[in-house]
């Protein structure tokens, strides 16, 4: 089971609800609980909340932070938290991977990679952070993005903007199609 999480930043408009449907279900995760047929979403303290599709798109399109659960099964979610940031627009949308096994964790994964490629291709991507072990969990990837915060570690997978410094780095030039302004980055200053 892996206790990691995986962030995206896209670009300045409010994340589609039905583009991450279509995303998620070939993985088998669905925004209704399959025994319940409840749309969730979570407070700020973590509980959860009934509501309705329709609420969680108001939502976005008034740039609030909205908490999800997308399920697998009545008792297995994936958690999910779109959250805008007032200082440049962007968006993150974060999946928590926590109590997912490592063969659900993998196609999720894969499909959120190609999900980014695809934003990047359309040049509303920004960066794409993957840490399966939850360990870089407190880095700043938002300021870190944005090119405020240096980068200390690096994850599983990380993708960021060609432009953004990153001293003691090697930068991969390994080929993204249609994402020539992204470069993935491996090494450590450890």
């Amino acid at each position: 089971m892996s206790s990691g999480y995986i962030c995206m930043y896209l670009g300045k408009g409010a994340p589609e609800l039905e583009a991450f449907e279509r995303l998620l279900e070939p993985v088998g995760l669905s925004l209704e609980n399959p025994g319940t047929r409840q749309v969730l979403a979570l407070s700020a303290d973590g509980d959860q909340m009934r509501t309705t599709r329709e609420w969680i798109v108001s939502q976005l399109a008034a740039k609030r932070v909205v908490s999800i659960q997308w399920w697998y099964s009545d008792s297995e979610d994936v958690y999910c938290r779109f959250k805008p940031d007032p200082a440049d627009g962007h968006w993150s949308i974060e999946f928590g991977l926590d109590g997912v096994d490592a063969a659900k964790a993998e196609a999720l994964i894969t499909e959120i990679v190609a999900f980014f490629k695809e934003n990047c291709a359309a040049d509303n991507a920004a960066a794409l952070v993957v840490d399966t072990t939850g360990q870089l969990e407190e880095m700043d990837w938002r300021a870190i993005v944005r090119g405020d915060e240096l980068l200390r570690h690096v994850p599983d997978i990380l993708v960021l903007p060609r432009a953004i410094s990153t001293p003691g780095f090697e930068l991969v030039r390994q080929e993204m199609k249609g994402c020539p302004q992204h470069a993935i980055l491996k090494g450590s200053l450890d």
